[in-house]
């Protein structure tokens, strides 16, 4: 996508600005965000810690960084207000990434990889809103968990409007490895085996996204030349696993 603007986007690049949503940030790690089609609700990974499960994940520069959890915020007024910490139903010391937020806005999917993930249906979990509380977590379950048995490092996973595909970016053993796309579609009896995208390349493959229309995916990329480095990209769903 931007990449095949190269020459424009470098004749122009004093006109692209870059705001920090200072609200949002804290001295930790803020990744993975999903914004609710009509914009009000926006859910994102922190590593800031300070729950009462929160876990010592690792030391960097001599500050602690606690493992992931799921935070939320809402617009008001235009705009964003201080985030919350979704709760410990959802959240635990095992670290939760990747939340996805439904076309409604009141069903988040997310990674969990927690020590029962094989025998809960996991590592990705959905849990419904019911008023201000949200429900207990439920496993996608069936081809997605017998993917991950074999495929445990992710940069990225993205849901369907309609809730009925599921694209993720995975290797097989480190997250420092080269990723690509892998695709499952629900079936009359849940959730089909992940399969390899055939836009994936021998270079690295992450980020993605699956827009509102459920046919425009959005993903970044290394190995299709560009600016350098990964680059954005998209293409359109044409059928069940073929873009164009």
């Amino acid at each position: 996508m931007f990449s095949q603007r190269k020459s424009r986007i470098l004749d122009h690049r004093d006109r692209i600005r870059i705001t920090r949503m200072s609200v949002l940030n804290s001295p930790y790690r803020e990744t993975n965000l999903s914004i609710t089609p009509d914009g009000k609700y926006l859910f994102f990974m922190s590593m800031r810690g300070g729950q009462s499960w929160s876990n010592t994940y690792m030391k960097f520069q001599g500050q602690d960084v606690y493992d992931g959890d799921i935070w939320y915020t809402e617009k008001r007024n235009g705009q964003w207000v201080s985030p919350r910490c979704m709760p410990e139903s959802i959240n635990t010391s095992s670290g939760e990434d990747e939340p996805n937020i439904s076309k409604d806005g009141n069903t988040v999917y997310y990674q969990s990889w927690n020590s029962l993930w094989k025998f809960t249906g996991g590592p990705y979990y959905k849990a419904r809103r019911n008023g201000r509380s949200w429900s207990s977590p439920e496993g996608l379950g069936g081809g997605i968990t017998a993917f991950f048995e074999t495929m445990r490092a992710t940069d990225g996973m993205t849901i369907s409007p309609d809730e009925q595909t599921f694209i993720v970016a995975a290797a097989r053993d480190d997250y420092d490895e080269n990723m690509d796309l892998y695709i499952s579609h629900k079936g009359r009896y849940g959730w089909r085996y992940c399969r390899k995208l055939p836009i994936s390349t021998p270079g690295d493959e992450r980020s993605v996204f699956l827009a509102g229309d459920g046919k425009t995916l959005y993903f970044a990329s290394d190995g299709y030349g560009g600016l350098g480095g990964l680059d954005i990209y998209k293409t359109t769903l044409i059928n069940d696993s073929t873009f164009g």
